[in-house]
């Protein structure tokens, strides 16, 4: 019986791993920095876990926590609260519809339409702020925080798949 116990408590920290590290990269990077505008340099996680669970494992990244991720990262970051919700709801429902095109490539492919995707996603950013602003705001930041967030997806994707590996013997 205990095995039993053992073996479903490591089945659930292992499907829970993901989240959890996902959730542990964003509190770590996200803390107080003293230039206000560092915080746009960090990439954004929570479009990395999006992309990746939305595609490669639709049961994992549910739809509940995408959004938390989302408010967390506005709460932390100091954005407005629901925007980031908003844009990985709808990217998420965007990878749910067009899933099969996703899953076609290799790694390399992957790794571009990502690179594509976190540049709209910062395009979307810079164009959603700067209307809540009403005013213009300079588009590098989030051009920069697009190229930051396309660079960490590689390493993302590996150590998530290190962790799935140790907790799937």
């Amino acid at each position: 019986m205990a095995f039993g116990l053992k073996g479903a408590a490591l089945r659930l920290l292992g499907n829970a791993s993901p989240g959890l590290f996902t959730l542990f990269l964003l509190l770590i990077f996200r803390v107080p920095f003293t230039d206000s505008n560092a915080g746009m340099y960090i990439p954004l996680f929570s479009l990395i876990f999006t992309y990746y669970f939305r595609v490669h494992f639709p049961q994992s990244g549910r739809l509940w926590f995408i959004f938390i991720l989302g408010l967390l990262e506005d709460f932390l970051s100091g954005g407005y609260l629901g925007l980031t919700p908003l844009i990985l709801l709808l990217i998420s429902a965007l990878f749910e519809r067009q899933r099969r095109i996703f899953l076609q490539g290799s790694f390399v492919t992957e790794i571009f339409i990502f690179l594509f995707f976190s540049l709209a996603v910062s395009v979307l950013y810079w164009i959603l702020t700067s209307f809540i602003e009403a005013q213009f705001i300079p588009g590098l930041p989030f051009f920069i925080q697009g190229l930051i967030t396309a660079l960490v997806f590689p390493l993302y994707v590996f150590l998530i798949g290190r962790i799935n590996k140790r907790f799937s013997r």
